[in-house]
């Protein structure tokens, strides 16, 4: 059974016969203990070299709300444009249904 195996793979099997079971083995919470104390002492380190001084406030601008102003635009821009985007579309589609036959310009 052992030859059914290509010899990469066999080479890759432990040498000794000794079973896996017999071998001590960390239980689930030891490995976490040991993995928790590593990342605490890389947090407080991490805290430590942060500055905990409050800084000078810097001044935010107010924002202003996105349906009054739309790419900075102002009113009478944005009808211009939607109503340019609103021919484009209907023009489009007219020409399209005119390619495919549907319509015919007498």
């Amino acid at each position: 059974m052992s030859n059914a195996f290509p010899d990469w793979l066999r080479d890759l099997a432990p040498e000794d016969d000794e079973p896996l079971a017999s071998q001590p083995a960390m239980t689930i919470q030891q490995s976490v203990d040991v993995e928790d104390e590593g990342m605490m002492d890389d947090l407080r380190r991490q805290m430590g070299a942060v500055d905990t001084e409050p800084g000078p406030e810097t001044a935010r601008p107010a924002v202003s709300s996105g349906a009054s102003n739309f790419g900075g635009l102002v009113a009478w821009q944005r009808f211009v444009l939607s109503l340019f985007l609103f021919l484009d579309v209907a023009v489009v589609g007219m020409m399209f249904l005119v390619m495919l036959g549907r319509i015919v310009i007498p």
